[in-house]
């Protein structure tokens, strides 16, 4: 795969921000979705080197970085739900990282979970136009239904997946009463650890918009997560934005040998250990946790956020 500098055009795009999403808190559903699947705190470490490796990576495709105005459109179309948000992250921040994967003919894409195939089954014929997973639960109606991600990473020859993307509502995440944000996170991260290990991924992305967390399986039972990345960080030389955190995710799944996991360990994923009580961790307000980005130093400080020393 040859590396080739960008045009400065796409750079920008990659190195800005984007808009923040259009929402009223009288007009949107009450809470994110949920999910029975959950990992306990001792399965989710720090990824301690996500900056520097996401760095190395696209590094070769957007040279030295350099000082810009980045232009940041304002939302006109409002969003009320989970799918809304799904949508105003796939046109902001998957579609321009898309566009700059098909320059540099990565052979990649993004799509919806029918655009992919379970990499052990990508040499059969799919059924019902898609594969199922082995994830099942039993609605209220009693007929078994399948859970699907919300967002695939595939290669483009064969629509194998790499990797994952679950979305959720930023209003309402964030942890009970009593709760520490280590535990929360640990439990929201379960969902996506279920997909990729049905589809034998190492890597998963998790957003509510505002702020997103990539995941890496480290072996079979423990999963490393980045910190939080805003949707208003701008690339520097030292630091990236999501898009270009997403363009390193990319970089990840197109190497097949990166992106495999070989073993799937199926519902014992989730029935590991008891859950444990962390009486050295503290719980702090959402708005101190989303707030400002200066604060992460200290809640890394204080293990809040249980991410990047």
């Amino acid at each position: 795969m040859a590396n080739k500098i960008l045009p400065r055009g796409h750079l920008e795009r990659i190195w800005a921000p984007i808009p923040h999403l259009r929402t009223e808190e009288e007009y949107r559903t009450l809470k994110p979705g949920g999910s029975k699947f959950r990992l306990q705190t001792e399965q989710l470490l720090d990824w301690e080197d996500f900056t520097q490796s996401t760095k190395h990576l696209s590094d070769p495709y957007c040279g030295n970085h350099s000082p810009f105005m980045p232009v940041i459109p304002t939302e006109t179309f409002g969003v009320a739900n989970e799918l809304g948000v799904q949508g105003r992250f796939v046109q902001n921040a998957l579609h321009p990282v898309g566009e700059v994967v098909n320059f540099l003919n990565l052979g990649m894409s993004f799509g919806d979970s029918q655009w992919g195939v379970n990499r052990r089954k990508g040499n059969k014929k799919k059924k019902h136009g898609r594969d199922e997973s082995e994830d099942e639960v039993n609605p209220k109606g009693g007929k078994r239904g399948t859970l699907i991600p919300d967002i695939v990473l595939v290669e483009s020859q064969r629509h194998t997946i790499r990797a994952l993307c679950e979305v959720k509502t930023h209003w309402g995440f964030q942890p009970g009463k009593n709760e520490t944000w280590k535990t929360f996170m640990s439990q929201k991260m379960g969902q996506l650890a279920r997909y990729m290990d049905d589809n034998y991924c190492r890597y998963g992305i998790y957003t509510v918009y505002e702020y997103t967390w990539f995941l890496k399986r480290v072996d079979d039972t423990h999963f490393a997560v980045s910190q939080a990345i805003s949707a208003s960080t701008i690339s520097t030389s030292s630091v990236g934005s999501l898009r270009e955190c997403l363009l390193a995710m990319v970089i990840r799944a197109a190497h097949e040998e990166w992106s495999y996991y070989p073993v799937r360990y199926g519902k014992r994923l989730q029935e590991l250990m008891p859950q444990k009580t962390f009486l050295n961790f503290q719980v702090l307000p959402w708005e101190l946790i989303v707030g400002l980005p200066a604060v992460f130093s200290e809640l890394r400080r204080t293990g809040l956020l249980f991410l990047l020393p």
